[in-house]
């Protein structure tokens, strides 16, 4: 990647403590993106934006702690960033949550992977699509599942809500794309995260992170022409 064609563009990616999100604002901020941290662990952003800052004379990563689906916190932190940082060139939604389990789950777990998963990312697209139309560009990356594409036992309270962010990102694509902002859904099978945890496949035999680092590196890198609706990653025990 050229990052002389990154070094003053802004990335915001929730979900950022840890996870996909912690290793996809690591790899931005080394190919010298700006990143905005949102998450609601307040301890770990703060511990992973000052790692990130030390690598800089500039600061180079803000953190705003709070839950994606509190509407209040989302519409303050976009106008503080908005106002005070720059609109983003780049917004990935990573934040979401797993309750196990399909008809099992309480409607209170239901309810809140549908608060997390999907209006989070409502939330932010609210707030945030507004400007990057006004500016003229930008690229939306969600971070779905393949449980977004295909549906299995034991997980479809899960498995709902990443149907829907698909539906939500593939709408979008259809009406983003042609004002210049790109959308793509990366819908990856098990990784190697603290929510993959209790599959019973081992770490060394998952997608790493670093894997989905390296799709949305791909990704930032094609032409302006290239727009992948969606890429779908498989791990080979899930194959």
């Amino acid at each position: 990647m050229d990052n002389t064609e990154t070094m003053a563009k802004l990335a915001l990616i929730t979900g950022a403590s840890r996870g996909i999100g912690k290793a996809l604002a690591k790899g931005l901020h080394e190919d010298g993106w700006k990143v905005v941290l949102i998450a609601r662990n307040e301890k770990k952003l703060k511990a992973l934006a000052k790692n990130l800052n030390s690598k800089s004379s500039k600061k180079k990563a803000w953190i705003f702690a709070g839950d994606v689906s509190d509407r209040d916190f989302v519409k303050a932190s976009a106008k503080d960033i908005l106002a005070n940082i720059g609109t983003p060139n780049l917004l990935i939604n990573g934040a979401a949550i797993n309750h196990h389990g399909t008809l099992t789950v309480t409607h209170e777990q239901f309810e809140e992977q549908m608060a997390v998963n999907v209006a989070g990312a409502f939330n932010f697209l609210k707030a945030f699509v507004p400007a990057m139309k006004k500016q003229g560009s930008g690229y939306i990356i969600n971070i779905s599942s393949i449980a977004g594409k295909v549906g299995f036992a034991g997980s479809g309270s899960y498995v709902t809500t990443k149907f829907a962010l698909n539906g939500l990102s593939e709408s979008l694509f259809h009406e983003l794309v042609p004002e210049g902002i790109k959308v793509t859904s990366i819908c990856p099978s098990w990784v190697d995260t603290d929510m993959a945890a209790y599959s019973g496949i081992p770490g060394d035999e998952m997608i790493h992170v670093k894997d989905i680092l390296k799709t949305v590196r791909y990704l930032l890198d094609l032409g302006p022409n290239a727009v992948p609706k969606e890429v779908v990653i498989s791990c080979v025990p899930f194959v």
